[in-house]
């Protein structure tokens, strides 16, 4: 296996072992995490907190892009993420914290996060409505050309 595929599995464990706790899946949170299990019992150098500051920044760009994945229900097993009793509410949603994406556990949410994320999601469905409505006028007017 590769590193990539390595550190992206051990990742992926991390998001699962805080997302069952049911934590707030917080990206430097994880990329500690990683980075304590690639560095611990390192000499501390000068060159070696270079590197452990250049792979903290590279792990938790790649942890929030992980977290993004994760939590789209769209790519995941919907009934691992559908919160019980319900058809399309989620156990987590990614949210903004202190300015950064960050996996919350929907009762860790604040009113004013559920309302926003509710109303971000209106406004997706709108636009895909939207954009659903243009495909099929581009394909009406596409089979009146190969008509005419």
């Amino acid at each position: 296996m590769s590193h990539d595929s390595q550190i992206k599995n051990d990742i992926l464990a991390e998001i699962e072992r805080v997302k069952k706790m049911d934590s707030i899946i917080e990206p430097r949170w994880v990329a500690n995490a990683i980075m304590e299990k690639y560095f611990k019992g390192m000499d501390v150098s000068e060159e070696i907190e270079i590197v452990k500051y250049l792979a903290f920044n590279e792990c938790r760009r790649q942890v929030a892009k992980l977290i993004s994945k994760r939590l789209d229900i769209n790519g995941s097993d919907k009934r691992e993420m559908v919160l019980p009793g319900f058809e399309h509410l989620q156990t987590h949603y990614e949210v903004k914290r202190d300015g950064e994406w960050c996996g919350v556990p929907i009762n860790l949410l604040s009113q004013q996060e559920l309302l926003l994320k509710a109303k971000e999601l209106k406004k997706m469905g709108n636009t895909c409505f939207k954009h659903a409505q243009e495909i099929e006028a581009y394909a009406a007017r596409m089979e009146a050309a190969n008509d005419g």
